[in-house]
């Protein structure tokens, strides 16, 4: 009776200072202690809670772990007052089946279609999930081992020895060692609260075939990503130089097999495993500012300061198609091209140009398809993935110090923050993150649905010039004029820096993983190639290799 009093008090004395087009919502829960949410944004974490809101509709959302979440549409009137009440319900364990091989791998029912097969089996790894989110004891997986000898304070990685004892986990052939990513303090805590942490896996059905998504442990009472099934590729294993001249702009192919690099106007294609040079592109009359290659690798793209684009074979290194701005259709670019890259199934160009738009040209023809404006500067860089509903998602970087995110030629976000031009995108193979590479020295990463604030990577001694995701989207790697950098996208930890050259200028390098992520290559200014892999026995060498 108490708290409803001083809420009413409260209440009264706060209705004083709503301002005209204002009203008042008081807030109370059971448990007290629950984080509040107003439109998406945390406004508390107890209650009683009295906000002060505009008139109008606003959705509230009531959380705490354990808890069913509530969620109201609450409408605020002029001058008006809501008191609410909310009691959060405990979360009912879920109904499991008796054996959690039945739940991973389901038989057919005769009776059931392909498609309620498929829906059931999904309900069931969700029920699979979610119990381990609530770390129930029943699907533990075994235990982590924390190694503090072994703790790498510069990088915060901490290995961890795993013992799998599931049985259904045999199928899997998991790893016995990882890392986890954590910061002094916490490492120490963690250590301090005891060696052994309780083992857990998440589970996805993902080409065909059921796959460990996430292996996590637990302490801290939080969730820590193990990082397993792959090393860092640090070790270098291949490097070869072409023409002495120096080169100003390169490109590896998908597979990381072949490499084009161009010093003015005329490319060269190289056989990455010989360093054979297989073809000489020349047409261009200026420059060569851009590379891309299609990901089937049948074909290159060139952007040139002549601002043209031209397609070339591969196989043959014969020209095919000239993208330009024509005399009677003048929707090419009307200055020179920045920066291209191909859709997934290579029928479309996104390019970026110095007259401030971005084009989408249809290959075949020759045609621009859309001209997307509204960057104020040069478009410095260009990046481009289909998402899951058919949506065609590019991202541009300009001089304005923007990037800008379009749905279908759509402009939907414009993104600010960094305190200089942009000169790298890249987008992330799941799409939903966009990772920008600045003349400011940071890197940004922006979730593109929904859009929130970025998390800023800083390490970078100079520009960053270029960007690329591991296949897997679990690895970041950044260049810049003299250093090539790791970073574990989840956390944002910086994982490793390989120095890459020894000269204060630099160019568009070429940086590519290969399809298993095992393999990182480098194309520098002097026309060098570079291919780190996996090291065989772990990420504790010497650092800075050359």
């Amino acid at each position: 009776m108490k708290k409803f009093t001083l809420v009413a008090s409260l209440l009264c004395l706060f209705s004083l200072s709503v301002q005209a087009g204002e009203g008042s919502l008081a807030l109370t829960s059971e448990p007290r202690e629950a984080e509040v949410y107003i439109n998406g944004e945390l406004k508390g974490n107890t209650t009683p809670l009295i906000l002060r809101l505009p008139e109008g509709k606003h959705q509230v959302e009531i959380k705490k772990a354990g808890k069913q979440s509530v969620n109201l549409e609450i409408v605020i009137a002029d001058g008006a007052v809501v008191s609410q009440k909310v009691t959060l319900l405990d979360i009912a364990p879920p109904q499991l089946p008796t054996k959690i091989s039945d739940m991973l791998h389901p038989i057919r029912d005769v009776f059931e279609t392909t498609a309620e097969f498929k829906e059931r089996r999904q309900q069931l790894l969700d029920t699979f999930n979610q119990a381990v989110q609530q770390q129930d004891s029943r699907y533990q997986a075994g235990v982590a081992y924390l190694n503090k000898n072994g703790y790498d304070i510069e990088n915060a990685i901490f290995p961890v020895r795993l013992e799998w004892q599931a049985s259904w986990l045999k199928e899997f052939k998991l790893p016995e060692k990882g890392h986890i990513i954590a910061l002094r303090d916490d490492a120490k805590q963690l250590w301090e609260a005891g060696e052994q942490k309780p083992l857990y896996v998440y589970v996805e059905f993902k080409d065909n075939q059921l796959k460990v998504s996430q292996p996590i442990l637990v302490g801290l009472e939080k969730e820590w990503t193990i990082n397993i099934n792959k090393q860092l590729p640090i070790h270098l294993q291949m490097t070869w130089q072409g023409d002495e001249e120096p080169i100003s702009v390169a490109a590896f192919n998908f597979d990381i097999s072949l490499f084009a690099s161009s010093r003015g106007s005329i490319i060269n294609l190289w056989e990455v495993s010989t360093g054979k040079k297989l073809h000489t592109l020349e047409g261009h009359k200026y420059d060569v500012s851009s590379l891309a290659f299609s990901q089937d690798g049948q074909t290159i793209a060139s952007g040139s300061m002549d601002n043209t684009i031209k397609v070339w074979e591969v196989s043959s290194g014969k020209l095919q198609h000239t993208l330009k701005n024509r005399l009677f259709f003048g929707n090419g670019h009307k200055d020179h091209v920045n920066s291209v890259a191909f859709s997934a199934n290579g029928k479309l160009i996104i390019s970026g140009g110095a007259d401030n738009t971005v084009k989408v040209w249809q290959v075949n023809k020759g045609e621009v398809l859309q001209t997307l404006k509204g960057h104020k500067d040069e478009v410095t860089s260009v990046a481009v993935r289909k998402r899951d509903d058919g949506i065609l998602m590019i991202a541009s970087g300009s001089q304005d110090k923007t990037i800008k995110l379009w749905f279908d030629g759509v402009p939907l976000y414009t993104f600010t923050g960094h305190q200089n031009s942009i000169l790298s995108l890249a987008i992330s193979p799941d799409g939903k993150l966009l990772a920008s590479g600045s003349r400011d020295k940071t890197i940004k990463l922006w979730p593109t649905v929904p859009c929130q604030r970025p998390r800023t990577l800083q390490g970078h001694q100079s520009e960053v010039i270029s960007l690329t995701f591991s296949p897997d989207g679990s690895l970041l790697a950044s260049v810049s004029a003299s250093e090539m950098k790791l970073w574990e996208v989840a956390s944002g930890a910086l994982l490793y820096t390989i120095e890459v050259s020894k000269k204060p200028e630099n160019f568009k390098s070429a940086v590519a993983f290969t399809q298993d992520g095992c393999q990182l290559a480098l194309g520098n200014e002097l026309n060098i190639v570079k291919i780190w892999g996996a090291n065989p026995v772990g990420i504790t060498q010497e650092k800075n290799d050359e």
